[in-house]
């Protein structure tokens, strides 16, 4: 999508270059290819600087965007100059020359009148950029990454349907009890049942996976074979308990011996050793971890609120690690809009230098960057406003739209510096069209379901068509020269 944003401009600029300057002589055609040339160069520059800046993310997926769409930009901004001039000859080798922009095409150069209106115009622009800038402070990040995961409801149905075959992935949060050996980390596991027990009465937890039916620690262990040693006859309560229950108690036969052998003292605790080589290791092997000399019990939970890690009511302490899948996710997509967003003001940086180095003056400096500038702090002044959050898509968003907004000026200002109004109808149009394209491409982007695709699609379409229109107001407030 970025690609196809920024690299159309290219390719249309200077292909409407060469078919309206064919009828001029071979100094001005020169003259004006040069121009052209330097306006693409400046625009790439500008645009491979502001990915370079976010290529610069510690996140893996924010360096690759970076790096595709540098290596694209590049190679279309290459392409443009070394292929498209001798296909465009051949191309129009058998038609005659344009006579130049006519009608429609001729009148959209015509914005250079606006220097008479500077105070009008210079007034209306910072009305807009006060008004967007104090609906910035209203602008909260998102920070739940569920808030993406909004789709088709058919979608999110069948969805729900697989992962209700997958108990485990049902399960949002992790808790992890830990001890320096299997038997205390087991100790605190039990703890931590019993916890859980009491919330799942209280209703804050509605369910939960633990291990500790199948392997309690030895302690318990211990407590029970004396607890059981103490019963009188035990096999006969269990066997009048069996039959109370329906059961054929003969068939239990195995299991009365066994139980008179641990009466008796015949039983040694069950160890997670003994447990995993048995046929219910594949079940237990998952709840049992070794890391960096520490032994970790896990347990799978379901809060009755999918997004409740339990702080609350489970504070944290030496024995108990959560891990919450969803929060990892928000937390992450948090620290990297926070780290775009610098490294997108430094890209806004690099671009001013930039621009400076190539203008010269801070009036074509001004007419060039504000443009961009102004597009997003409306932008972003709209979505503080109308309560949207902002996201790591509208980051990445707005980079194209200063990428492109300076694009666009570039071209309008230095077609207007070169006192051939045909060379500023020509870009003129060319902008018009590049914007126009790409708005309609992200318009129809902001009709998905999909929060993430309405995000990017809403504001790259309202960026760049703001970004143009006030390209086209601010070269057309700049004073002739001559």
């Amino acid at each position: 999508s970025t690609l196809l944003g920024v690299c159309i401009d290219y390719p249309v600029h200077l292909l409407n270059h060469l078919r309206f300057t064919r009828g001029r002589d071979k100094e001005q055609r020169s003259r004006a290819a040069r121009r052209i040339r330097a306006s693409l160069s400046i625009g790439m520059l500008t645009t491979v600087a502001g990915y370079a800046m976010v290529g610069l993310s510690t996140f893996p997926g924010v360096r690759q965007i970076a790096v595709f769409s540098s290596v694209g930009i590049l190679a279309s901004f290459l392409f443009t100059l070394a292929f498209l001039p001798p296909l465009s000859a051949w191309a129009l080798a058998s038609s005659r020359p344009a006579a130049g922009p006519g009608g429609w095409m001729a009148r959209a150069g015509g914005w250079t009148g606006l220097s008479r209106h500077r105070r009008k115009i210079g007034v209306l622009l910072a009305s807009m950029t006060l008004v967007g800038a104090a609906g910035i402070p209203l602008i909260e990040l998102e920070t739940d990454a569920r808030a993406f995961d909004l789709a088709d409801p058919g979608t999110v149905a069948e969805d729900e349907a697989i992962r209700s075959r997958m108990p485990a992935a049902s399960f949002p949060l992790y808790m992890l009890a830990s001890g320096e050996t299997a038997e205390e980390a087991l100790q605190h596991n039990e703890a931590l049942a019993d916890q859980l027990d009491a919330l799942q009465q209280a209703g804050d937890v509605t369910r939960f996976a633990s291990v500790r039916w199948l392997l309690p620690s030895a302690r318990l262990q211990q407590r029970n074979l004396e607890a059981l040693a103490a019963l009188e006859a035990p096999g006969a309560r269990a066997r009048l308990a069996l039959e109370a229950a329906g059961f054929r108690a003969e068939a239990f036969a195995a299991f009365f011996d066994d139980l008179e052998v641990a009466r008796a003292g015949g039983v040694d605790p069950l160890t997670p050793a003994m447990l995993l080589e048995s046929n219910l290791g594949d079940l237990a092997r998952g709840f049992l971890l070794e890391f960096r000399e520490q032994t970790y019990v896990l347990t799978l939970v379901q809060p009755a609120d999918a997004g409740d890690d339990l702080a609350a009511v489970l504070p944290s302490n030496d024995h108990l690690v959560r891990f919450s899948g969803l929060a990892v996710a928000s937390a992450v997509m948090s620290d990297t809009q926070r780290q775009i967003a610098w490294l997108g003001l430094a890209g806004l940086l690099l671009n001013g230098l930039i621009l400076g180095l190539y203008r010269r003056r801070l009036s074509g400096l001004s007419a060039t960057i504000l443009p961009a500038m102004i597009a997003i702090v409306v932008v972003l002044g709209v979505l503080g406003f109308s309560g949207a959050r902002l996201s790591f898509f509208h980051v990445m968003s707005l980079l194209l739209v200063l990428s492109s907004g300076v694009d666009y000026a570039v071209f309008l200002s230095d077609s207007r510096r070169a006192g051939n109004a045909e060379d500023a109808s020509i870009a003129s149009v060319s902008v018009l069209f590049s914007a126009l394209s790409t708005a309609l491409v992200f318009g129809a982007l902001a009709a998905c379901q999909t929060p993430a695709l309405r995000a990017i699609g809403g504001t790259v379409a309202g960026g760049i068509l703001l970004a143009c229109a006030l390209a086209f107001v601010l070269s057309g407030m700049e004073r002739d020269r001559g």
